[in-house]
């Protein structure tokens, strides 16, 4: 298809050349104008029509233009390419030794139409097959202004609009290879892009093509290497295929962390029906020792579209989750960077992975997350699109500390990341997580044999809310709700738990490793406001019975 485009334009320079150093100044130009449209249709396979004035000069140098020529019908009547202004000059002396060197051609307002019918086929390609002449023909450069191109795909219903075409095209014959390189919108997504393809194997009805796209849109860069081919009239491309965010203009920090920008690189089938990633293989990190993912996928874009990824992660150093230029400590036991500073970070590379317009399912797998001698083992993954976010339809992972998290709900990226869903966490080793988490255990902690809880969480960077919540601490069983708000300078906690014990101590400790902005920092350096009711209420070792109590502390003073 793009082959017989190609072969348009450069035929229809051929005839124009050939017809203009042919013909003596009283030629009749009716006459001239019915000679080219014969022998333009017989090169592109299509009718071809000059509508428009036809002028033509032999000296200083050969040069012709045409005005509204227009090619092929649609089933509507209207033309399949319509051309506003085509011009070019041409070199006079390579003519004379059998060549045609074009060193100057613009072509003004063209626009296509390509039409899909509803059997996968182009209806460009039906009818009589194009004829390319043997003389040589070199296109110096080749301008194109203002184009526009239709895609309207019967098969699946949907149309695409390709406008502000603008392209700089050279090519060493007319069968090619070509060059080009330019800007357009699809659909009114502008970008840049360029491509260059070999010569076409009619035999085979093959044709190589590379492509580069840069939305500007987005801060990625996608390459494509393959072949298209229309077998039976249906087009298709395969290849490899790279993809790569582009570098931020801002300095670059000392060394690179896993956030740094992912590339992926694997095989592709592109069909009107489905696009199909055999294999990929995405590289995190650093170039010399990276993290790699692999996988496949499917994205079905006929009538229903829909998408299918999968993910299998080696294991990882947990280590490289620091944000850049945050520096771990030199083991686990001894970190600088907290919980929700982690979540953080993770949450800035989540973001920046455009979300696919179209439903479907990802499906991400990792054997463990190594951190020094703690590991986080059974990671497993599955997200749906959900606007300008994911919902999590299931989220696994085994936690230091022989601990299970669970999570179902929606991830949403646009504004600032934010949960809203269904978690568990439950920890039959508490102070293992702790040490993970800190880099020390509380001794409160340390006397736990168990402890975690369920709830309906509300999470954002600032806000955090528990609501249905579920606690267990011990032997210690609480329902309640729990919500914490910060300004980024004062936080406020507010507390509600009722059950059959509570331990202010592990309470306290457990508040300090999930709530802290620092590691290290400690539950009351919240402003709290708390309501709690117990059969046990137990405190600095005191215990007391049937508690009920409500009160507030900031600053170090209870009221």
């Amino acid at each position: 298809m793009l082959g017989r485009i190609l072969v348009f334009l450069g035929g229809l320079l051929a005839v124009v050349l050939f017809s203009a150093l042919l013909i003596p100044y009283f030629v009749d130009w009716t006459d001239f104008r019915r000679d080219f449209e014969d022998q333009a249709s017989r090169i592109l396979g299509k009718k071809v029509v000059v509508h428009g004035r036809v002028e033509a000069r032999i000296l200083p140098f050969p040069s012709v233009t045409l005005h509204d020529v227009r090619a092929g019908t649609d089933a509507d009547g209207s033309p399949l390419i319509q051309v506003a202004r085509f011009s070019m000059d041409a070199e006079l002396a390579p003519f004379l030794s059998g060549e045609a060197r074009i060193f100057d051609m613009r072509i003004e307002e063209p626009k296509a139409k390509i039409r899909l019918l509803k059997d996968g086929t182009l209806d460009w390609m039906r009818g009589s097959r194009a004829e390319i002449p043997a003389r040589t023909v070199v296109l110096e450069s080749v301008q194109i202004e203002g184009g526009q191109i239709e895609f309207i795909d019967e098969q699946s219903g949907r149309n695409r609009l390709i406008t502000g075409l603008t392209a700089d095209m050279s090519a060493n014959s007319l069968a090619g290879p070509w060059k080009a390189d330019g800007r357009a919108a699809v659909d009114g997504h502008p970008g840049s892009f360029s491509l260059s393809s070999s010569e076409p194997d009619y035999a085979n009805g093959r044709m190589g093509l590379r492509v580069r796209v840069v939305p500007d849109e987005h801060p990625v860069e996608v390459d494509l290497d393959g072949v298209i081919a229309a077998a039976a009239g249906k087009p298709a491309y395969s290849g490899s295929f790279s993809f790569s965010f582009r570098e931020d203009e801002k300095p670059k920090q000392a060394g690179q962390s896993l956030f740094s920008s992912p590339r992926t690189r694997g095989s592709f089938e592109l069909t009107n029906e489905s696009v199909r990633i055999p294999s990929y293989r995405m590289e995190l990190g650093g170039n010399e020792n990276p993290y790699v993912v692999t996988g496949e996928a499917t994205l079905d874009t006929g009538a229903k579209p829909e998408f299918l990824l999968t993910a299998d992660g080696q294991q990882i150093d947990v280590a490289r989750f620091a944000p850049p230029g945050v520096q771990t400590g030199k083991t686990s036991r001894q970190p600088t960077v907290s919980v929700r500073q982690r979540i953080e970070a993770f949450a800035a590379m989540v973001a920046r992975i455009p979300v696919p317009p179209v439903p479907g399912k990802a499906s991400i797998s990792l054997p463990a997350l190594v951190s020094d001698d703690t590991t986080i083992r059974d990671i497993r993954l599955d997200v749906r699109p959900q606007g300008s976010g994911w919902q999590v339809v299931n989220a696994v992972a085994t936690l230091p500390g022989r601990t299970q998290l669970e999570a179902k709900g929606s991830l949403t990226l646009l504004g600032g990341p934010a949960f809203n869903g269904n978690m568990l966490v439950a920890s039959n080793q508490p102070s293992g997580l702790a040490n993970w988490l800190s880099g020390s255990v509380d001794p409160a902690i340390r006397q736990l044999n168990a402890a975690g809880f369920s709830a309906d969480v509300s999470l954002t960077t600032l806000n955090q809310r528990f609501d249905n919540l579920e606690l267990a601490i011990g032997d210690a069983s609480l329902k309640g709700e729990l919500e914490r708000r910060s300004d980024g300078k004062t936080s406020n906690l507010s507390i509600d738990l009722a059950g059959n014990e509570i331990d202010l101590d592990a309470l306290k400790a457990l508040g300090s490793l999930a709530l802290g902005d620092q590691v290290g920092s400690s539950v009351l350096d919240h402003r709290i406001t708390a309501k709690f009711k117990a059969d046990r209420f137990n405190i600095a070792g005191v215990t007391a019975n049937h508690v009920e109590t409500a009160f507030t502390m900031a600053g170090g003073v209870l009221s």
